[in-house]
């Protein structure tokens, strides 16, 4: 991973993925006829796979020269990743080829992909590059996200649930008094691995029983407490709508 960063690659997405026998043959199917294909298969579906999406200028044409030729690295480019790592005939990493192969395969790897809403409250807004991070680190795809400032009557929209409770005004005071940042996120069983990744509301009882969640590194308090995740019942028009 540290070769990666180093080459000035930006890790847009970290996912651990376990891939199936039909993915696996749809993402090789031009080395269908090959005498090694039923061996490929077998590996790449043995366990799980490191799937990264990476950014950077000309990030296809730089990553592939960065990894070496498929075959004969060593001796063809001792320095590549290829080089290093692999063992066989099968080396030990893919690269999508075109702009057209990166699309196809993620719609592949990623076809159980769900979205999910995050809104990173004003008092976590200078952290939100840190959060967006650690939800890239985590597994999430970040597919839309804007900055915007809520005015009370969208706050009170999105906190409708809690009209009543006794800290409902100070609540929406909260959300209008500075920016937040609308995020849209990818994933697999997205809303309730971002309800895990968030932690629990009360930034004490996330340091305990979730360390390494959102709240409990980068909240304050039960109201200052970072990020806010829609439930499965809200309806979540309201945020596109923010978004547009």
């Amino acid at each position: 991973m540290s070769m990666i960063l180093d080459a000035g690659f930006e890790i847009a997405r970290q996912s651990e993925v376990t891939l199936t026998e039909e993915q696996v043959k749809m993402l090789y199917d031009s080395k269908k006829d090959e005498e090694y294909f039923d061996e490929l298969v077998a590996q790449m579906t043995a366990g799980p796979c490191l799937v990264l999406c990476l950014a950077k200028i000309d990030a296809i044409k730089t990553w592939r020269e960065y990894l070496g030729p498929a075959k004969n690295a060593a001796e063809e480019a001792p320095e590549s990743i290829r080089a290093r790592f692999e063992s066989s005939e099968i080396n030990p990493i893919h690269a999508a080829d075109s702009p057209e192969s990166v699309e196809a395969e993620r719609s592949i790897i990623f076809k159980d992909d769900e979205e999910a809403i995050a809104l990173i409250k004003p008092d976590a807004f200078e952290q939100a590059e840190d959060i967006v991070e650690h939800l890239k680190m985590s597994g999430f795809e970040i597919k839309q996200s804007k900055d915007i400032s809520l005015s009370k009557e969208i706050a009170s929209k999105i906190y409708s649930g809690k009209e009543g409770e006794e800290f409902f005004d100070k609540l929406v005071n909260h959300m209008t008094e500075g920016t937040c940042k609308v995020l849209v996120l990818a994933e697999r069983n997205s809303l309730e691995k971002l309800k895990s990744i968030a932690g629990p509301t009360d930034p004490e009882e996330a340091k305990i029983v979730a360390e390494n969640s959102i709240r409990a590194n980068f909240a304050k308090s039960i109201l200052e407490n970072a990020i806010h995740t829609p439930s499965s019942s809200e309806s979540l028009d309201i945020y596109y709508e923010l978004l547009n």
